[in-house]
């Protein structure tokens, strides 16, 4: 069950907060009829970034960062801790990625998601996180996946390719 991503996410946490987020889920499930898999679903939702929102004027990185500020109006400590990083390497990339691309991102309806969580994984690049993801979730092809990220078939080969 992928409901302790949540609780993850707040390592520090209090028991008093394990207690309201325990009551909080029952909650859902009770009162709501909302299956585990809904419940992940809503919170994958509010962290995932559609492939639609990449860019070829911003790196990976930049653009998970972008999203997730503007769109999902999350604040760098928690997009930093969502994306395992240090919050100045957050607000940097930010500030790197208004520059390069000033105005909002467009982001169409897409079925392609990547949640969020996906990037904590430091072993690997954003890149090629997303990649992988796409590949194992979706079963996209590398081509399929270089048209939806915005990047050159080779970049994506590379990178799928590379050995750790």
């Amino acid at each position: 069950m992928k409901l302790g991503n949540a609780a993850r996410k707040h390592e520090t946490a209090t028991p008093q907060l394990d207690t309201v987020l325990a009551a909080f889920l029952k909650h859902l499930r009770e009162q709501h009829n909302l299956s585990d898999e809904q419940i992940n679903t809503l919170f994958e939702q509010k962290t995932s970034i559609p492939v639609s929102a990449f860019s070829s004027l911003l790196s990976t990185l930049e653009t998970v960062v972008k999203y997730l500020k503007e769109n999902k109006r999350l604040r760098n400590g928690e997009i930093a801790t969502l994306l395992n990083r240090d919050p100045r390497t957050i607000w940097a990339t930010y500030h790197n990625a208004l520059k390069k691309f000033p105005s909002s991102l467009i982001v169409a309806q897409t079925p392609y998601h990547i949640p969020a969580d996906v990037f904590r994984d430091r072993s690997k690049s954003t890149l090629e996180a997303a990649i992988m993801h796409l590949i194992v979730h979706y079963k996209l092809s590398l081509h399929e996946i270089a048209v939806l990220l915005k990047r050159d078939d080779s970049t994506i080969w590379i990178t799928a390719h590379r050995k750790k």
